[in-house]
């Protein structure tokens, strides 16, 4: 259960945000990753590890020009936090109650977000891989 709700709250710190390609901070119509990160994403694929936990992970999140975000999964309580982008927009920091969590930006367009992150959850490393849709 620890590492469930551990888990969640570094997803929801870290979960869609920003970037495109590292090298080209804004996409193919010309906006920049905040613009291209705020509004809601829905999670479609979630792997820790190689494996496959996108049932456990499916949310929704909704990034606020403001730097805050909200995060919403199935059967549990709505999770809100700040978001700040670094490294010149190809890094998402989300921060949940003091617990963080950076992301590598993949890809960030105006349809499509994918993070990738090595997370430390109760002194374990996971290499999760994440990808979500505009809604």
């Amino acid at each position: 259960m620890k590492i469930t709700t551990a888990v969640s709250t570094l997803f929801a710190t870290a979960f869609l945000l920003v970037a495109g390609c590292k090298d080209n901070p804004a996409d193919a119509s010309g906006g920049n990753r905040k613009d291209l990160l705020v509004g809601s994403w829905r999670t479609t694929s979630v792997t820790s590890n190689g494996f496959d936990v996108s049932e456990t992970y499916a949310d929704n999140t909704t990034f606020k020009a403001d730097g805050s975000y909200t995060s919403t999964y199935p059967g549990s309580s709505p999770e809100s936090g700040t978001w700040l982008l670094t490294s010149g927009d190809t890094k998402l920091i989300m921060d949940e109650n003091g617990a963080s969590g950076t992301w590598d930006i993949i890809e960030l367009t105006s349809t499509n977000l994918h993070l990738k992150s090595n997370l430390v959850v109760l002194g374990q490393t996971l290499a999760v891989d994440l990808t979500a849709v505009r809604q």
